[in-house]
C-alpha cells in the first residue's frame, strides 16, 4: 500500500501495481482510475476536444473544467484573428486562399471579382485614417448586402497582384 500510494503522489501511473487480492488499496484503486481517466481526457484537450468535463475530483474538476473552457476561448479568438480582417470583419488573405484551395473547380463555375478602392490614399493623406478605416469598412457592408451568403468575401490588402495571379493560373487548369 505504501509503494502504491507513493506512486500516485508522485502521479507515476505506471508505478501503480496493487496486488489484486490487497483490500487495503481499494480507495487507492479508485484514485488511480480516475488520475488515469483524467490523463486521458487531458490529452484529448491536448489535441483540441475541448467537450472534456471533469466532475469526479471536487475542487479540481472545477478549476480544470475552467481551464477547458478558457483554452477553448482563446482557440476560437486565435482562429478569428488568424483568419479574418479586423477592421472589416471580412476574410483575409489567410481565409480566402484556404477557401480557394478548397473548392472543388469541376463542380461549379467560379468567378472572381477584384476590388481596388479608388482614392483610398488621397483620403488616408487629406482626411486621415480613421477616414480611410470609414471608406474600407463602407465599402464592406456594401459587399455583404449585395452578395449571397456563401459567396466568399475576402480583403486582401495591399499585395493582392501577387496572389490574383496564382489564383487564376489555380482556376486555368
Amino acid at each position: 500500500m505504501k509503494t502504491c500510494s507513493a506512486a500516485l503522489a508522485k502521479g507515476n501511473l505506471a508505478e501503480f501495481t496493487p496486488h489484486p487480492g490487497n483490500l487495503l488499496c481499494d480507495n487507492l484503486k479508485g484514485i488511480y482510475s480516475n488520475m488515469q481517466h483524467l490523463a486521458w481526457q487531458a490529452k484529448q484537450v491536448a489535441k483540441g476536444n475541448y467537450a472534456q468535463d471533469v466532475s469526479y475530483l471536487g475542487d479540481f474538476s472545477e478549476a480544470f473544467n475552467n481551464m477547458t473552457a478558457q483554452l477553448k476561448e482563446r482557440e476560437e479568438a486565435l482562429v478569428g484573428e488568424a483568419l479574418y480582417d479586423p477592421l472589416t470583419h471580412l476574410g483575409n488573405r489567410n481565409y480566402f486562399n484556404h477557401r480557394v484551395k478548397d473548392l472543388d473547380m469541376g463542380e461549379h463555375d467560379i468567378a472572381l471579382c477584384y476590388c481596388d478602392l479608388d482614392g483610398l490614399k488621397y483620403v488616408n493623406d487629406t482626411l486621415g485614417h480613421a477616414e480611410g478605416d470609414a471608406y474600407i469598412k463602407y465599402f464592406a457592408n456594401l459587399l455583404r448586402k449585395n452578395t449571397r451568403g456563401g459567396d466568399i468575401l475576402a480583403r486582401m490588402g495591399g499585395a493582392e497582384c501577387m496572389y490574383r495571379q496564382k489564383i487564376e493560373h489555380k482556376l486555368h487548369r
